[in-house]
């Protein structure tokens, strides 16, 4: 049995190597979600960057200090060397950023 997410996965890889047999990469829109304040910011990436360049970008047009903040992506943290089809994100999709806690009472 194919899943609907298989389905979409294998249709994602293929228009990815359609692209990249052509010279062009496509792009995807990213929502990053900032808990600490409830606001989210958007973004336009193309599937084969790494996600660190949509990370920076966050940071500096937040004006926060990227050691203070983790992004997640359906719970788990992301490798900001991963790029969007390697994790098999969609257009669209919503990523996390929470800020840290360090120290304690």
């Amino acid at each position: 049995n194919v899943t609907v997410k298989d389905a979409v996965s294998a249709l994602i890889l293929l228009l990815y190597s359609l692209c990249e047999i052509r010279g062009k990469g496509f792009h995807f829109f990213f929502s990053i979600l900032a808990f600490q304040n409830g606001g989210n910011v958007h973004f336009k990436i193309k599937s084969q960057t790494p996600l660190k360049k949509l990370f920076g970008a966050y940071c500096t047009r937040t004006g926060v200090d990227p050691a203070s903040v983790v992004f997640l992506y359906e719970g788990e943290r992301v490798d900001p060397e991963m790029t969007p089809i390697q994790l098999e994100m969609e257009d669209g999709t919503e990523i996390d950023a929470m800020t840290q806690m360090t120290g304690g009472c």
